[in-house]
């Protein structure tokens, strides 16, 4: 894949582990991928775009799967409080202590 800075001058870009040399100029992209280029860099950026380009994507809310959850709760138990479980998994304290409860 090739791409070209702002100066019309190729610039490579080489994926799948190998290295990359671009210019640093953010400007290029277009607004949600300057925003996801600052957060995960140029060669992340161009990957999720040739994976996903022209698809809608929407990121749900819950990170983790409600077996890790479950695992999670139940190996943290007695060892951390249940704020902080929660916290850490991203639930509410009443869900936690719901977990705790179907554990049992």
């Amino acid at each position: 894949m090739k791409i070209w800075n702002n100066n019309g001058k190729e610039t490579s870009v080489k994926l799948n582990t190998e290295e990359v040399d671009m210019s640093e100029n953010k400007e290029k992209y277009s607004q949600l991928y300057k925003e996801l280029s600052e957060l995960i860099g140029d060669v992340a950026t161009i990957k999720l775009w040739e994976h996903y380009q022209g698809l809608n994507i929407s990121f749900p809310k819950k990170l983790y799967s409600n077996e890790y959850v479950r695992n999670f709760v139940a190996e943290n138990k007695g060892k951390m409080s249940t704020k902080d479980i929660a916290k850490a998994v991203g639930l509410s304290e009443r869900r936690v202590r719901q977990i705790l409860k179907d554990l049992k």
